[in-house]
C-alpha cells in the first residue's frame, strides 16, 4: 500500500529523473516547492520508498532513481498523458494515405513512431493464422507455372509463383478457383489448411481430377505463407537503438543487437500484446526477454473488423518521456486501424 506522500514524493523524483536522466536528492525536491513537506519528510519518505523497492541510490550519490518497479507503479497509477497537439494527428493521417493499399499503410508505421519518439518504432504483420481468405485466382503462365492471386482479410493481396510437377489445364485451374472461393470464402488459412490437410489424408480414390487439382493447387498456395512466418515484425532504422544502449555492459549491447537482428524476442513481446487492450507498457525485465531488459517498449494493437490483428509500438531506454510517447503510439493504432477500416475495396 502506497501512501498519498509516498505517491507524491515518487511522482516529482520520477519526473525530475525522466526530464534530465540525474539522480534526484531530498534538496532538489524541497526546491520544487510543490510538495509541501520539509527536508526532512522527504528525506524519510524516500527511505520508505528505497524500503519498497521503488526507488535505489546509484553508487554512492546522495540522489535517488526510480527502479523498475517504481517506473511501472508511476506509469499505471501516476502518469499525466501529454494531449497530441493537430499538427501530429494531422502529420499521422497523412502519412496513413487510405488510398495505399493496406500492406503499404502496415509498413510507414515503424518510420511514424521513430520519427515522432525519437526511439525504434516497430509493428507486427498480421501473421498467416489470422488471415482470412477472401478470394483466389490461378493464372496459368505457362504449362507447368501458375499464377496464385491471394485476397486476404480484404485488404492484403499476395502474388504467389508456383512451379508445378505436373501441368494443368486452363478449365481445371479455373474449377479449382471457383471451387475453394465456393467452400472456403471467409475461413481463416489455418482452418482452411487443416481441412485440407484431413482431405489429403483420406482415401485419394474418391477424388475426381478436379478435386485433385484443388487439394494440390492451395496447398502448394498456402505453403508460402506459413514460411513467412518468420518475418512477421518490421523494425525502423535502428539508429535510435544505441542512444537507449549507451550506459549498457558490451554483452548487454551484444544480446540487444542480436534481438533486434534475429527480431524473434521483439514478436514474441508483441505477440503477447495482443492478448491485452489499450496501452501496454513493458519496463526492464517486465519485458520477460532477457535482450530487452534495459529497454521499455510501450505498445497498442490495431484492429481490422474488430479483431486485433497486429501491435505496433516502441522501444527506447527506460528512461523516456512517457507523457509524450503513450498519446503517440495511441494515436497511431486507432488511425491505423481507422485506415485499415475505411476503404474495403482490394488494393
Amino acid at each position: 500500500m502506497v501512501t498519498e506522500r509516498c505517491q507524491l514524493v515518487l511522482k516529482v523524483l520520477i519526473e525530475a529523473y525522466l526530464a534530465t536522466g540525474a539522480p534526484v536528492g531530498s534538496k532538489t525536491l524541497a526546491e520544487k516547492g510543490c510538495l509541501g513537506l520539509s527536508s526532512a519528510s522527504i528525506r524519510n519518505v524516500m527511505a520508505e520508498l528505497e524500503d519498497s523497492g521503488m526507488i535505489v541510490s546509484p553508487h554512492r550519490s546522495a540522489g535517488r532513481v526510480p527502479t523498475a518497479a517504481g517506473l511501472q507503479y508511476f506509469l499505471d497509477n501516476l502518469l499525466l498523458i501529454d494531449t497530441l497537439t493537430q499538427t501530429t494527428v494531422r502529420h499521422i493521417e497523412q502519412q496513413l494515405n487510405t488510398e495505399h493499399s493496406h500492406q503499404t499503410l502496415i509498413q510507414t508505421i515503424p518510420s511514424i513512431l521513430s520519427t515522432l519518439s525519437n526511439w525504434v518504432g516497430v509493428v507486427t504483420v498480421p501473421k498467416y493464422q489470422q488471415m482470412v481468405l477472401r478470394h483466389i485466382e490461378f493464372v496459368p503462365i505457362t504449362a507447368k507455372k501458375v499464377l496464385v492471386i491471394l485476397v486476404l482479410n480484404g485488404y492484403d493481396i499476395q502474388n504467389i509463383m508456383l512451379q508445378l510437377d505436373v501441368p494443368f489445364s486452363t478449365a481445371s485451374l479455373q474449377q479449382a478457383s471457383n471451387y475453394i472461393n465456393h467452400h472456403f470464402s471467409g475461413l481463416g488459412l489455418e482452418v482452411i489448411r487443416q481441412k485440407l490437410y484431413h482431405s489429403m489424408q483420406s482415401d485419394k480414390h474418391q477424388f475426381d481430377e478436379v478435386m485433385q487439382t484443388v487439394l494440390t493447387m492451395a496447398k502448394a498456395s498456402l505453403t508460402p505463407l506459413t514460411e513467412q512466418e518468420k518475418n512477421t515484425v518490421m523494425v525502423s532504422d535502428e539508429e535510435g537503438l544505441f542512444s537507449c544502449v549507451r550506459h549498457q555492459s558490451m554483452d548487454e549491447l551484444h544480446h540487444l543487437l542480436t534481438a533486434f537482428s534475429q527480431k524473434q524476442q521483439i514478436l514474441t513481446l508483441l505477440d503477447e500484446c495482443l492478448k491485452g487492450d489499450g496501452v501496454q507498457i513493458f519496463i526492464g525485465e517486465g519485458s520477460g526477454q532477457e535482450a530487452l531488459t534495459q529497454c521499455s517498449l510501450v505498445t497498442a494493437n490495431y484492429y481490422y473488423e474488430g479483431q486485433a490483428i497486429g501491435a505496433l509500438g516502441v522501444i527506447g531506454p527506460m528512461r523516456m518521456r512517457y507523457e509524450q510517447v503513450v498519446p503517440v503510439v495511441e494515436a497511431t493504432a486507432k488511425l491505423l486501424s481507422s485506415a485499415l477500416n475505411s476503404n474495403e475495396t482490394y488494393p
